[in-house]
């Protein structure tokens, strides 16, 4: 199942509401039509690629990346809101139902055209950053979408092929023993036959999946060339503006792309339980002969081991000698040292094999048998310790 990253379709509507909003205050105002045409169309374009945005259905290979750009994608959010604010100062001289004088009303048309010319162009240059962030991501994406089908494409271009020749070399070796072995033909023409017909209904079916292929591989081709021609265009129109607004245009491109490559960061770095692959675990065998596969990224602590130890050993022989401390944990690798403390660290790695064995009088097992079942060899009891023989 594909995770979420906190985008709801709400975010998506709000969004297109601010557009709505701050579209329809530019037409409000006297001369907005005609003065503010190219912010409107760019505001237009941008909630275009938030639908479009909106509607990516991301599967698991490419989630992180396209939350990433939603994420980035819906900060529009902010200018536009503040650029609302600013509007609302003007409303009581430029709205429909003023009531303040004419004087009045010249003055503060004329503190719009000074001021609000400026905030303008800084909703204008954030938009279209936005919208080429956004567009420029999306090229990645479908690209990188383009790439993979296509090397699927040609994946499965090859293993037809190749089944199209041994289902050729079945035919050529059918049609050889129907040569070689006249004398049975009665008893085996009917399944010949059917073998015959599955061939042909194999090939025709190989036959339309390449075709489905091919046209699969022209479409992906069209739509790159669609993609860099989009390129071109936007690559065109930064080059149209002035130089103040091409190093504005820039200086919020790179915070945008910083943003999405955050918000990447975050998805791809999530943490998750440790594994139980060899390149994961380390082996252990207890006193009592069970064998454990334990996770190194835990019990690389000898505290965690311990008390995992206590845990194991609850109401079965060796509980007490587990519980005061008088046991060994063996290194198998290294014939079977006891590994202290200080070993611990350099010892215990993912792929290390460890033992286990009591100290002290107290018999686990019986007799002079070693304290591990999978062991064979002998014990010779001290009064402190048990030394094993092999």
């Amino acid at each position: 199942m594909v995770p979420a990253f906190g985008f709801s379709v709400g975010d998506f509507i709000a969004a297109a509401g601010l557009i709505a909003k701050v579209v329809k205050a530019l037409k409000d105002k006297s001369g907005a039509a005609s003065e503010y045409q190219h912010v409107q169309i760019e505001l237009e374009a941008l909630d275009r690629t938030l639908k479009h945005l909106e509607a990516l259905k991301p599967n698991e290979s490419n989630v992180a990346h396209v939350n990433a750009i939603r994420g980035m994608a819906l900060t529009c959010r902010m200018p536009l809101q503040e650029f609302l604010e600013k509007i609302e100062k003007f409303e009581r001289t430029m709205g429909t139902f003023s009531i303040a004088g004419a004087r009045s009303a010249f003055g503060r048309k004329s503190q719009w055209a000074v001021f609000m010319t400026g905030e303008v162009a800084k909703l204008r240059t954030s938009v279209g950053a936005k919208v080429l962030s956004i567009n420029l991501l999306l090229v990645t994406h479908t690209s990188e979408s383009v790439s993979r089908v296509e090397a699927q494409a040609h994946k499965s271009h090859a293993t037809l092929l190749a089944s199209i020749l041994d289902i050729r070399s079945q035919a050529a070796s059918a049609n050889q023993t129907l040569q070689t072995t006249q004398s049975i033909v009665n008893d085996i023409s009917k399944g010949q036959k059917r073998q015959v017909r599955y061939m042909k209904r194999t090939m025709k079916d190989a036959g339309e999946t390449l075709r489905t292929v091919s046209k699969t591989t022209t479409s992906t081709n069209h739509a790159v060339m669609s993609f860099r021609g989009l390129g071109i265009q936007l690559f065109q129109l930064v080059q149209n503006l002035p130089k103040q607004v091409r190093d504005t245009l820039e200086q919020v491109l790179i915070s945008n792309l910083e943003m999405y490559a955050m918000l990447r960061s975050i998805q791809t770095t999530v943490s998750r339980s440790p594994g139980y692959g060899s390149e994961d675990t380390f082996q252990f065998e207890d006193v009592l002969g069970r064998a454990h596969l334990l996770p190194y990224q835990y019990f690389r602590h000898r505290e965690i081991f311990m008390a995992f130890l206590q845990t194991e050993f609850r109401g079965l022989p060796g509980e007490q000698q587990v519980f005061h401390g008088k046991y060994h944990v063996l290194d198998i690798r290294r014939n079977g040292i006891p590994v202290t403390k200080a070993d611990w660290v350099m010892t215990v790695f993912p792929g290390a094999k460890l033992a286990m064995s009591v100290l002290g009088n107290d018999r686990i097992l019986g007799s002079d048998a070693c304290q591990r079942l999978s062991c064979t060899g002998r014990l010779v009891w001290h009064p402190r310790q048990v030394f094993g023989t092999w």
